[in-house]
């Protein structure tokens, strides 16, 4: 009979320890943290886009309004979070495009005004346009005469 001898039992189904199953943890939630992160950014993105995208076919929905005699100004409304087409002689609201709650617009005429208004050629005054949602901005330039627009910010793609 050795008295001294060491014994060492292991369990038949050795299961995780507490140290594996604290590190596989830990690697979820960095992984999902990051991969959250990247998606609400992308989120944003393309909110943005969207409300660009929308604001461009609404000026040349005004642009075709006027050309086909119903002179139109496009108009921001900040306090409804509306950017309004509306009929010169008639006064009717043509368009409209709502705003989504996380994205703010300015509109500016080179006169300062927030109206734009067409003439009935769609002709109108320069006019910038900046969107921006969170730290992302879009900025562009449409210029009155021709409708033509010019993006201003890097990859800024109305």
């Amino acid at each position: 009979m050795n008295l001294f001898r060491l014994t060492t039992s292991r369990p038949q189904d050795p299961g995780f320890t507490l140290l594996e199953l604290l590190a596989v943890v830990v690697l979820l939630s960095l992984t999902f943290t990051v991969t959250g992160v990247r998606l609400a950014a992308t989120s944003t993105r393309a909110k943005l886009q969207a409300t660009a995208s929308r604001l461009r076919d609404l000026d040349a929905h005004t642009r075709l309004l006027a050309r086909s005699g119903e002179p139109a100004s496009l108009r921001l409304d900040g306090t409804q979070r509306h950017v309004n087409v509306q009929g010169i002689r008639s006064t009717e609201l043509l368009a409209t495009v709502t705003l989504p709650a996380e994205v703010t617009v300015q509109v500016r005429a080179s006169s300062g005004d927030e109206t734009i208004t067409f003439d009935r050629l769609g002709r109108s005054k320069d006019y910038r346009v900046t969107v921006q949602a969170g730290e992302t901005v879009l900025r562009w330039h449409v210029y009155g005469l021709t409708g033509y627009i010019r993006t201003d910010g890097p990859g800024a793609n109305p």
